[in-house]
């Protein structure tokens, strides 16, 4: 989705969504994030094929591309649900604390220990994540339609998951949940990194090294 070959433009989008189907494949919670990327990736399409003549032609054509891996994923999905459970819909969750709902003050708390939590927290889990945070301004400016696609993925993430009855410690506890916003936010870390190479500093070595 972020190349800039203009020629290869429905290759891009049929990769780009078959990897978004993958990700719907690995586990459904991934769906908002995916949603926030394949909108991504047609905003970067949107922006190439800026005045071209048969510029809706080829974004139809994109969008199309795009669609069709995910769709497939999740019809497979669904199909694996019915042979499974017997029920299309069935995800094999049926307890009440594996259930969402709809609690504001449960999920406020669970957005506070993804963040700031001495057993659950991102840092915990990819401490390298608070490199991000004195570059996040950087990202943004260097990368700004990037920047924003990583962040808002992430919070769609963050924000589905906080809804699950058990996040305290029950199926949405521990790493594997947390695993898409990681790698999600990583790029991030980028310009803490190259600054190890460029001021050549002994204390910002140590300190990214740490």
């Amino acid at each position: 989705f972020s190349d800039r070959n203009k020629g290869k433009l429905e290759q891009r989008a049929f990769f780009g969504g078959l990897s978004l189907g993958v990700a719907l494949l690995v586990r459904p919670t991934a769906a908002p994030a995916a949603v926030v990327l394949w909108m991504y990736g047609g905003l970067v399409a949107w922006k190439e094929t800026g005045g071209e003549a048969d510029r809706r032609q080829k974004l139809i054509r994109a969008a199309s591309f795009a669609t069709l891996a995910p769709l497939l994923c999740v019809v497979l999905y669904l199909y694996y649900n019915y042979l499974q459970f017997g029920n299309f819909l069935q995800f094999g969750y049926s307890a009440r604390e594996e259930q969402f709902f709809l609690d504001l003050d449960l999920a406020f708390k669970a957005l506070l220990a993804y963040l700031i939590s001495p057993t659950l927290s991102i840092f915990l889990f990819a401490p390298a994540l608070l490199l991000a945070i004195p570059h996040l301004r950087e990202s943004l400016r260097r990368w700004p339609l990037e920047a924003k696609a990583l962040l808002l993925a992430s919070a769609a993430h963050l924000l589905l998951i906080s809804f699950y009855g058990g996040w305290h410690g029950g199926v949405a506890y521990g790493p594997r949940y947390m695993l898409a916003p990681i790698l999600l936010l990583m790029p991030l870390t980028l310009p803490a990194f190259e600054r190890v190479v460029q001021i050549g500093s002994l204390r910002w070595r140590i300190a990214v090294g740490a």
